[in-house]
């Protein structure tokens, strides 16, 4: 899959089927820490417009959170090429500029989804309704 990014440069992304177990593993592990935190903010009460409950917040990180952690995972491990120069890694990933990161994250996080419906046998199911 191929994103369009602004002033005209672009970044291809692996398909699902691509991701080695590592990579794949990687990406769960840091989808695991983001859902924790999701449900830790949600059980504080968190409201980004009430600001009695932005101690929800508290421990959480200065610099990152754990769904920034998880988007810029996606972003790391679905990347497979791009017109910016080196491949981004977890150190740099934070350094694209904001735009560019907020496409790549969406796109990169919808990219690991695995669209696969499975039967109980842990095979694909044939009778799975295929969209398009």
């Amino acid at each position: 899959m191929i994103v369009s990014l602004p002033n005209n440069e672009s970044a291809t992304l692996r398909e699902y089927g691509e991701l080695t177990e590592r990579a794949a593993r990687r990406i769960r592990a840091s989808l695991r820490a983001a859902l924790e935190q999701a449900s830790s903010i949600a059980a504080g009460g968190f409201d980004e417009t009430k600001p009695e409950t932005w101690g929800a917040l508290k421990g959480m990180g200065e610099e990152h959170t754990a769904i920034e952690i998880y988007q810029d995972r996606c972003i790391v491990e679905m990347v497979k090429g791009w017109t910016l120069g080196d491949l981004p890694t977890m150190e740099t990933v934070g350094d694209l500029p904001a735009g560019t990161y907020a496409l790549l994250a969406e796109q990169s996080v919808a990219a690991t989804r695995d669209e696969t419906e499975y039967g109980v046998d842990g095979a694909p199911d044939p009778k799975a309704v295929i969209e398009g």
